[in-house]
């Protein structure tokens, strides 16, 4: 089996938190619209 990591790509975050100068990185989540569909699940047609 793989292994699998949970949130972003470690190296992004870095990279951001060095060019912004953040001290402190919060995921709030990813939002995802699925395929051919509204947020809330809805056909769009």
């Amino acid at each position: 089996m793989g292994i699998v990591r949970m949130g972003p790509p470690e190296g992004l975050v870095n990279a951001l938190r060095l060019e912004l100068g953040a001290g402190t990185f919060v995921e709030t989540g990813t939002h995802h619209t699925p395929r051919g569909g509204r947020p809330d699940g809805s056909a769009t047609s």
